[in-house]
């Protein structure tokens, strides 16, 4: 540990945490949040650090605005790692690296090993904390600043279909761009085409024009029908403004890809998925922020102005098919991350509103039951989201009080119907629960609900539950269609199974028309 003065009081202490610091570690680079230190000068730091695989050590630099903010003044910093409680368990003073006058650097601030033998003291719950405190030489110090700041590692996927596939000639070029909706990824180009002899896929992608505060780690690879990676490659993009290409002359082998079609090319889609992994960083607190002159908060304001403009209204939309099977056809889903709107705003008090109107059984009139479980509801917010529920409380209802009315439902699944038609939200779904809930949604015509749990119910149509599916859509025709085709693809396997065994026993009918239409098709064929 290097000598530290405890009579030196620092005149701004920022605080950092790093959560998710050992993946942090495959960034190899990585930047803190800005922070403003007002002093007769204002500058604007951050931390950075670096781990290196072929180094031991792990490197930290403290580095200001341009190359010329820090050339006449001295600061006196410090940078600790400290324990959850503040204490400092290794601290180093910086040193002003002599080709940069805008950096201060902590170099072997801490082993590698040292930290993974002392998980407990360093990194508990996986979060690395630095300290860093600074005076400005022969400042005196009248108000120290105190600014807390946190940087997360986490991951985004995207996907990308091609469609038709096998029809793709050699000069035909497909082209996907990327546009996330945090600014700290850079926008995604991707180019695909043949290789001049028509022998392999290739791929030429390369970034935005965005510039890049954090190493990102990137992997594009390829999903089959049961949403298995089978061809992938990665690389990493640094921080800065760099513009590196990257080609993959041989991505994949189109052969291998066409003598496998229904595994690799389900319905003729070969899927891409992108993983990036990326940093998310915020200053949570910083006790000088009033102090800061209106020149400042004015900057502040027209730089957060940009980021809106240029980040915050972006929006993407990405055409997923379902990697496991699913439908000749994509779901387009829209994502729009505009800041909340008043109407949304009042929809998500509205919500909890009606969430706590569930909760709460004071004003309830009605006792649903299911088995021997009951859940008390208002008839009015029933009646109201659903026809059936209302034509059944409006005969003579109003003479009794909580009358009872079974269900023929299970109680977990009443529960998820009672959630949805309260707030429009049914949580996470599981097979089962979303196949009873599609009966439920379309007993009692909540359409939407119904929707809900079909898009689920198609997205996640495979072999195991082909037979189920195709019963609980027999009636709608466009749905049992597209299970029809599935079976077309796939009806050895389905066929063979003891799904199938059960299925023909129990709905003849439907069997028989399963069999009737793979005939004619491959007659046709």
């Amino acid at each position: 540990m290097a000598d530290v003065n405890p009579n030196v009081r620092a005149a701004y202490t920022f605080v950092w945490t790093v959560e998710n610091f050992t993946r942090s570690i495959e960034l190899e680079y990585f930047i803190s949040p800005r922070f403003l230190v007002d002093w007769s000068e204002k500058i604007v730091f951050h931390l950075a650090f670096r781990a290196i695989d072929t180094k031991p050590y792990i490197d930290c630099v403290l580095g200001a605005g341009d190359d010329n903010t820090l050339k006449d003044i001295e600061i006196d910093c410090e940078l600790s790692l400290i324990d959850a409680k503040g204490r400092p368990l290794i601290t180093k003073k910086g040193q002003r690296r002599p080709d940069q006058n805008y950096a201060y650097e902590f170099p072997s601030l801490v082993r590698k090993n040292v930290l993974l033998k002392r998980v407990s003291e360093f990194l508990p719950n996986d979060t690395l904390t630095f300290r860093c405190s600074l005076r400005k030489a022969g400042m005196k110090v009248e108000r120290p600043a105190l600014c807390f700041g946190r940087s997360e590692v986490g991951n985004d996927f995207y996907y990308w279909p091609i469609e038709r596939f096998s029809s793709l000639k050699i000069g035909q070029k497909k082209c996907f761009q990327l546009q996330p909706k945090l600014h700290v990824i850079p926008t995604l180009n991707v180019n695909l085409n043949l290789s001049s002899n028509g022998e392999y896929v290739q791929l030429e992608i390369s970034c935005g024009n965005e510039e890049v505060y954090n190493d990102t780690k990137w992997e594009i690879s390829l999903i089959d029908y049961e949403g298995k990676v089978f061809a992938c490659e990665n690389w990493n993009w640094k921080c800065g403004y760099e513009r590196e290409t990257h080609f993959f002359p041989q991505f994949a082998k189109k052969s291998a890809l066409l003598g496998k079609k229904c595994i690799y090319l389900p319905n003729d889609v070969l899927l891409f998925r992108c993983d990036c992994t990326r940093v998310m960083s915020e200053i949570l607190f910083d006790n000088q922020a009033s102090n800061v002159e209106e020149k400042y908060k004015h900057d502040r304001k027209a730089s957060a102005h940009e980021v809106e403009k240029n980040t915050l209204t972006r929006s993407r939309s990405v055409s997923i098919p379902n990697p496991c099977t699913t439908t000749r056809k994509s779901v387009s889903v829209e994502i729009d991350s505009k800041e909340n709107k008043p109407e949304e705003e009042f929809s998500t008090l509205l919500r909890q509103d009606l969430m706590n109107l569930f909760n709460d059984h004071s004003l309830s009139d009605v006792v649903l039951q299911a088995g021997t479980e009951t859940f008390q509801v208002h008839r009015a917010v029933l009646g109201a989201r659903s026809p059936v529920f209302k034509e059944m409380f409006q005969s003579g209802f109003e003479q009794i009080e909580k009358k009872v009315e079974k269900l023929d439902l299970d109680a977990k699944t009443l529960r998820k119907l009672l959630l949805y038609i309260y707030t429009g939200v049914v949580g996470d779904l599981e097979w089962d629960v979303a196949a009873e809930l599609y009966s439920a949604a379309s007993k009692y015509e909540l359409i939407p609900l119904k929707e809900m749990c079909l898009n689920f119910l198609m997205t996640n149509l495979c072999t195991s539950n082909a037979c189920d599916i195709l019963i609980l859509v027999q009636h709608d025709e466009a749905m049992k269609t597209i299970v029809k085709e599935f079976f077309l693809d796939f009806g050895t396997d389905i066929i063979r199974s003891e799904n199938w065994k059960k299925f023909r026993k129990n709905h003849p009918e439907l069997a028989s028309e399963i069999m009737e239409f793979i005939y004619l098709q491959k007659i046709d064929n």
